[in-house]
Protein backbone atom coordinates (compact mmCIF):
# COMPACT_ATOMS: atom_id res chain seq x y z
CA UNK A 1 0.00 0.00 0.00
CA UNK A 2 1.15 3.27 -1.13
CA UNK A 3 1.68 5.69 1.26
CA UNK A 4 0.48 9.38 0.88
CA UNK A 5 3.33 12.19 0.41
CA UNK A 6 3.24 14.71 2.58
CA UNK A 7 1.71 17.13 0.57
CA UNK A 8 -1.44 14.97 -0.31
CA UNK A 9 -2.02 14.71 3.27
CA UNK A 10 -1.90 18.70 3.62
CA UNK A 11 -3.92 19.52 0.78
CA UNK A 12 -6.90 16.95 2.13
CA UNK A 13 -6.42 18.89 5.77
CA UNK A 14 -6.95 22.36 4.35
CA UNK A 15 -9.36 21.24 2.35
CA UNK A 16 -11.29 19.47 5.96
CA UNK A 17 -11.00 23.10 7.10
CA UNK A 18 -12.27 25.33 4.49
CA UNK A 19 -15.29 22.58 4.05
CA UNK A 20 -15.57 23.42 8.10
CA UNK A 21 -15.15 27.08 7.93
CA UNK A 22 -18.56 26.68 5.06
CA UNK A 23 -20.31 24.62 6.87
CA UNK A 24 -20.13 27.45 10.16
CA UNK A 25 -20.75 30.11 7.92
CA UNK A 26 -24.08 28.56 6.11
CA UNK A 27 -25.61 26.52 9.91
CA UNK A 28 -24.28 29.35 12.25
CA UNK A 29 -24.40 32.75 11.10
CA UNK A 30 -26.53 34.23 13.75
CA UNK A 31 -24.69 32.80 16.74
CA UNK A 32 -21.31 34.16 15.08
CA UNK A 33 -22.89 37.48 14.34
CA UNK A 34 -24.95 37.90 17.47
CA UNK A 35 -24.71 41.56 19.21
CA UNK A 36 -25.49 42.40 22.36
CA UNK A 37 -28.45 44.92 22.98
CA UNK A 38 -25.62 47.51 24.13
CA UNK A 39 -23.36 47.11 20.76
CA UNK A 40 -26.81 47.45 18.65
CA UNK A 41 -26.99 50.50 20.18
CA UNK A 42 -23.60 51.84 20.09
CA UNK A 43 -23.51 51.41 16.46
CA UNK A 44 -26.83 53.39 15.99
CA UNK A 45 -25.31 55.88 18.37
CA UNK A 46 -22.28 56.34 16.07
CA UNK A 47 -24.52 56.71 13.17
CA UNK A 48 -26.63 59.27 14.63
CA UNK A 49 -23.90 61.34 16.97
CA UNK A 50 -20.95 63.50 15.40
CA UNK A 51 -17.89 65.81 16.07
CA UNK A 52 -19.51 68.18 13.77
CA UNK A 53 -22.45 68.64 11.74
CA UNK A 54 -23.81 71.74 8.79
CA UNK A 55 -27.02 71.07 7.76
CA UNK A 56 -29.70 72.56 5.73
CA UNK A 57 -32.97 71.63 6.18
CA UNK A 58 -37.03 72.25 5.45
CA UNK A 59 -39.55 72.17 8.34
CA UNK A 60 -42.78 71.44 7.58
CA UNK A 61 -45.64 71.91 10.39
CA UNK A 62 -49.03 70.02 9.73
CA UNK A 63 -52.40 70.84 11.00
CA UNK A 64 -55.15 68.91 10.29
CA UNK A 65 -55.90 69.18 7.01
CA UNK A 66 -54.24 72.66 7.06
CA UNK A 67 -51.32 73.69 4.32
CA UNK A 68 -48.58 73.03 6.19
CA UNK A 69 -46.25 76.28 7.57
CA UNK A 70 -43.07 75.52 5.64
CA UNK A 71 -39.74 76.64 6.95
CA UNK A 72 -36.13 76.89 6.02
CA UNK A 73 -33.57 76.84 8.18
CA UNK A 74 -29.67 76.40 8.40
CA UNK A 75 -27.76 74.69 11.72
CA UNK A 76 -24.05 73.85 12.77
CA UNK A 77 -23.57 71.93 15.80
CA UNK A 78 -20.73 70.57 17.48
CA UNK A 79 -20.56 66.68 19.49
CA UNK A 80 -23.39 67.13 21.39
CA UNK A 81 -23.34 70.16 23.26
CA UNK A 82 -23.03 73.12 21.09
CA UNK A 83 -25.84 74.48 18.60
CA UNK A 84 -26.15 77.13 16.66
CA UNK A 85 -29.83 77.58 14.42
CA UNK A 86 -31.33 80.54 11.68
CA UNK A 87 -33.98 80.58 10.47
CA UNK A 88 -34.24 81.34 6.95
CA UNK A 89 -37.43 81.59 5.51
CA UNK A 90 -40.39 82.62 5.70
CA UNK A 91 -40.10 86.48 6.31
CA UNK A 92 -41.41 86.98 9.49
CA UNK A 93 -39.40 83.86 10.79
CA UNK A 94 -36.26 84.89 9.00
CA UNK A 95 -33.11 85.85 11.52
CA UNK A 96 -34.38 84.29 14.57
CA UNK A 97 -31.76 82.23 15.82
CA UNK A 98 -31.33 79.54 18.74
CA UNK A 99 -27.86 78.53 20.79
CA UNK A 100 -26.96 75.59 22.51
CA UNK A 101 -24.67 75.68 25.32
CA UNK A 102 -24.27 72.38 27.16
CA UNK A 103 -28.28 72.49 28.85
CA UNK A 104 -28.66 76.05 28.23
CA UNK A 105 -31.17 77.23 25.63
CA UNK A 106 -31.03 80.63 24.10
CA UNK A 107 -33.47 82.76 21.60
CA UNK A 108 -32.52 85.66 19.76
CA UNK A 109 -35.19 87.41 17.50
CA UNK A 110 -34.30 88.73 13.90
CA UNK A 111 -33.50 92.42 15.90
CA UNK A 112 -31.15 91.25 18.29
CA UNK A 113 -32.63 90.55 21.14
CA UNK A 114 -31.88 87.65 23.47
CA UNK A 115 -33.97 85.40 25.69
CA UNK A 116 -33.10 82.11 27.50
CA UNK A 117 -35.44 79.51 27.43
CA UNK A 118 -35.74 77.52 30.56
CA UNK A 119 -37.59 75.10 33.00
CA UNK A 120 -41.18 74.74 31.76
CA UNK A 121 -40.57 76.59 28.66
CA UNK A 122 -38.46 74.17 27.32
CA UNK A 123 -41.94 71.67 27.05
CA UNK A 124 -43.28 74.13 24.37
CA UNK A 125 -43.40 73.48 20.80
CA UNK A 126 -40.10 75.26 18.62
CA UNK A 127 -41.79 77.50 16.14
CA UNK A 128 -45.09 75.46 17.15
CA UNK A 129 -44.00 72.26 15.92
CA UNK A 130 -44.31 69.10 17.51
CA UNK A 131 -40.58 68.94 17.85
CA UNK A 132 -39.98 70.28 21.59
CA UNK A 133 -36.93 72.50 22.76
CA UNK A 134 -36.03 69.87 24.92
CA UNK A 135 -36.34 67.68 22.02
CA UNK A 136 -33.89 69.55 20.19
CA UNK A 137 -31.82 69.80 23.22
CA UNK A 138 -30.72 66.14 23.33
CA UNK A 139 -28.32 65.22 20.75
CA UNK A 140 -25.72 63.07 22.64
CA UNK A 141 -25.55 59.34 22.38
CA UNK A 142 -28.47 57.21 24.12
CA UNK A 143 -26.06 54.94 25.92
CA UNK A 144 -24.98 57.70 28.62
CA UNK A 145 -28.10 58.22 29.81
CA UNK A 146 -30.36 54.80 29.33
CA UNK A 147 -30.32 51.30 30.12
CA UNK A 148 -31.14 49.08 27.34
CA UNK A 149 -32.85 45.25 26.94
CA UNK A 150 -33.57 43.37 23.37
CA UNK A 151 -37.12 42.97 23.20
CA UNK A 152 -37.83 41.86 19.86
CA UNK A 153 -37.09 41.39 16.38
CA UNK A 154 -39.67 42.36 13.52
CA UNK A 155 -40.02 43.87 10.19
CA UNK A 156 -40.70 47.28 9.98
CA UNK A 157 -41.76 48.73 6.26
CA UNK A 158 -40.16 45.85 4.80
CA UNK A 159 -36.94 46.36 7.06
CA UNK A 160 -35.67 43.76 9.19
CA UNK A 161 -35.37 45.46 12.63
CA UNK A 162 -34.27 45.36 16.17
CA UNK A 163 -36.45 46.82 18.74
CA UNK A 164 -34.33 47.59 21.56
CA UNK A 165 -36.49 49.00 24.90
CA UNK A 166 -34.30 52.21 26.66
CA UNK A 167 -35.04 52.71 30.62
CA UNK A 168 -33.35 55.77 31.84
CA UNK A 169 -30.57 55.30 34.46
CA UNK A 170 -31.45 58.20 36.35
CA UNK A 171 -34.83 60.26 36.51
CA UNK A 172 -34.69 63.76 34.65
CA UNK A 173 -34.68 62.20 31.06
CA UNK A 174 -37.31 64.28 28.96
CA UNK A 175 -38.66 60.40 28.31
CA UNK A 176 -38.37 58.01 31.32
CA UNK A 177 -38.89 54.90 28.26
CA UNK A 178 -37.96 54.99 24.60
CA UNK A 179 -39.00 51.95 22.77
CA UNK A 180 -36.68 52.16 19.12
CA UNK A 181 -36.96 49.83 16.18
CA UNK A 182 -33.46 49.97 14.38
CA UNK A 183 -32.82 48.81 11.31
CA UNK A 184 -30.41 45.57 10.95
CA UNK A 185 -28.84 46.68 7.39
CA UNK A 186 -28.14 50.17 8.33
CA UNK A 187 -28.36 51.26 12.32
CA UNK A 188 -30.37 53.65 11.66
CA UNK A 189 -32.85 54.27 14.35
CA UNK A 190 -36.52 54.21 12.20
CA UNK A 191 -39.35 54.39 14.54
CA UNK A 192 -39.30 55.82 18.10
CA UNK A 193 -41.89 55.53 20.52
CA UNK A 194 -41.39 58.13 23.70
CA UNK A 195 -42.80 57.36 27.25
CA UNK A 196 -44.06 59.38 29.89
CA UNK A 197 -43.04 58.18 33.54
CA UNK A 198 -46.54 57.04 34.04
CA UNK A 199 -46.31 54.61 30.77
CA UNK A 200 -48.23 56.51 28.18
CA UNK A 201 -46.79 57.62 25.21
CA UNK A 202 -46.47 60.88 24.05
CA UNK A 203 -44.73 61.23 21.01
CA UNK A 204 -43.55 58.73 17.67
CA UNK A 205 -40.68 59.69 15.96
CA UNK A 206 -40.42 58.19 12.37
CA UNK A 207 -37.07 58.69 10.37
CA UNK A 208 -37.15 57.67 6.64
CA UNK A 209 -34.71 57.08 4.02
CA UNK A 210 -31.28 56.86 3.76
CA UNK A 211 -28.34 59.15 2.56
CA UNK A 212 -24.84 57.94 2.80
CA UNK A 213 -21.87 61.11 4.11
CA UNK A 214 -18.90 59.05 3.64
CA UNK A 215 -18.89 56.12 5.84
CA UNK A 216 -21.64 57.70 7.83
CA UNK A 217 -25.50 56.83 7.10
CA UNK A 218 -28.38 59.23 7.96
CA UNK A 219 -32.09 59.34 7.73
CA UNK A 220 -33.21 61.71 4.65
CA UNK A 221 -36.39 62.41 6.64
CA UNK A 222 -37.65 62.74 10.29
CA UNK A 223 -41.20 62.70 11.33
CA UNK A 224 -42.17 63.35 14.92
CA UNK A 225 -46.28 63.22 15.92
CA UNK A 226 -47.39 64.68 19.61
CA UNK A 227 -50.01 62.57 20.43
CA UNK A 228 -51.57 65.23 22.28
CA UNK A 229 -52.10 66.95 19.71
CA UNK A 230 -54.82 65.85 16.95
CA UNK A 231 -54.02 65.35 13.57
CA UNK A 232 -50.80 67.24 14.11
CA UNK A 233 -47.09 66.16 12.57
CA UNK A 234 -43.84 67.88 11.79
CA UNK A 235 -41.44 66.86 8.64
CA UNK A 236 -37.51 68.32 8.59
CA UNK A 237 -36.43 67.18 5.03
CA UNK A 238 -32.62 67.29 4.96
CA UNK A 239 -31.23 69.14 1.37
CA UNK A 240 -27.83 69.35 2.54
CA UNK A 241 -25.75 67.90 5.65
CA UNK A 242 -22.16 67.49 5.87
CA UNK A 243 -20.50 66.34 8.80
CA UNK A 244 -17.23 65.74 10.31
CA UNK A 245 -15.68 69.18 9.07
CA UNK A 246 -14.22 71.94 11.24
CA UNK A 247 -16.26 75.03 12.02
CA UNK A 248 -15.56 78.05 13.47
CA UNK A 249 -15.32 78.24 17.11
CA UNK A 250 -17.14 81.87 17.20
CA UNK A 251 -20.69 80.12 15.68
CA UNK A 252 -21.15 79.29 18.86
CA UNK A 253 -21.22 82.73 21.14
CA UNK A 254 -23.48 84.87 22.55
CA UNK A 255 -22.12 87.57 20.70
CA UNK A 256 -23.37 85.01 17.21
CA UNK A 257 -26.31 84.97 18.70
CA UNK A 258 -27.04 89.13 19.50
CA UNK A 259 -26.17 89.78 15.81
CA UNK A 260 -29.48 91.24 13.72
CA UNK A 261 -31.08 90.52 10.81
Amino acid sequence: MKQKSQSCVMSEKWHAWAILGLLLTIFVPKIALAQTPEEILDSMDRQMTFDSRHVIARMEIYKGTAEPDVKRLEMWSKEWDSTFSVFLSPERDKGVRYLKLGDQLYMASAAGDVVQISGHMLRNGLMDSDFSYEDMMEARAMKADYNVTLIGDEPLEGKSCWILELNEKKPGQTYSKRKVWIEKETYLPRKTELYAKGGDVLKILTQLGTATYGDRKYPEKIIMRDLSKKDSRTEIHFEKADFGKQLPENIFSRRNLRKSG
